[in-house]
């Protein structure tokens, strides 16, 4: 399944997120797409984390970065071409999630890195259009606060052990969880 585009977020009160997806054709005969998912979260103000996983849910890069740009304007209808895929802005209020179209290119590559976090087998959560049926239904506020961040697998198995159970089962999931409906995906480690 394409995933939607993500962000990562370590919550205050209100916090925001940029993330897009680059594709990568290995070779002008390739029939097959594969992409790359780029996500942008704010830390504070000159400290924002990077994470990159590809199409087969590898994750590549996690990074803490200083310097990346810090106002993304809404576009009013999306831009996409196929080089350089879809790119959404997330903002988190509360309990609130909104999102708007960007320009793919506003996420730029090209930041100060302050550090590579070491890469472990780690979930992702990202909101997903509700009208896809889910296949948990979660009571409370178990995931909202965790969506677009990365989460190590060991913690996320002391918080859902059930659900981690099934995510190492079946690489992803798409759980309901009230007004949200969320993708869990389990990223695997770098080889």
């Amino acid at each position: 399944m394409f995933f939607t585009l993500l962000g990562i977020l370590l919550f205050v009160l209100c916090s925001s997120a940029s993330a897009r997806v680059v594709y990568v054709f290995n070779s002008p005969l390739d029939i097959t797409r594969y992409y790359t998912t780029q996500i942008v979260g704010e830390q504070n103000n000159a400290r924002f984390e990077l994470i990159e996983f590809d199409s087969n849910q590898v994750l590549l890069s996690h990074r803490i970065l200083l310097n990346p740009p810090l106002d993304i304007s809404c576009l009013d209808n999306t831009l996409s071409n196929p080089n350089t895929g879809f790119a959404y802005k997330y903002t988190i209020t509360g309990q609130t999630l909104e999102s708007c179209s960007i320009s793919p290119t506003a996420v730029a590559s090209t930041y100060i890195d302050a550090s590579e976090l070491a890469l472990e087998a780690s979930v992702m959560i990202s909101k997903i259009h509700s009208d896809i049926l889910p296949d948990h239904q979660l009571l409370g506020h178990i995931l909202f606060d965790r969506v677009f961040q990365l989460t190590s697998l060991k913690k996320f198995r002391v918080l859902l052990p059930r659900i981690a159970n099934q995510l190492q089962e079946h690489k992803q999931l798409i759980v309901n969880e009230g007004n949200h409906t969320f993708q869990i995906l389990l990223l695997s480690k770098r080889k």
